[in-house]
């Protein structure tokens, strides 16, 4: 399972990591873009009822959050991933 670390840039990045932590598993990747799903069941459908929280990131430059890789047992920020 490939995943990546992700860290707010603004209050809604921010806010996405508090509710569903800042671990992702990597479900496909198209390009610059990933679709992310949270590791655990986080998203409350109704009641109790959750779900796993899904969403497409840009590697680079996107707008809520910095992608960091996963490096096997650490991770790596994609702008110094970038430059190997």
């Amino acid at each position: 399972m490939k995943t990546v670390k992700l860290i707010g840039k603004t209050r809604h990045g921010k806010n996405r990591i508090a509710q569903h932590g800042e671990i992702w598993e990597v479900e496909s990747e198209h390009g610059n873009i990933m679709l992310l799903k949270s590791l655990e069941e986080t998203f409350v459908i109704t009641g109790s009822t959750t779900c796993f929280d899904k969403r497409w990131v840009s590697v680079e430059n996107d707008r809520d959050f910095e992608v960091v890789i996963d490096q096997g047992e650490s991770y790596v920020k994609q702008k110094e991933r970038s430059l190997y």
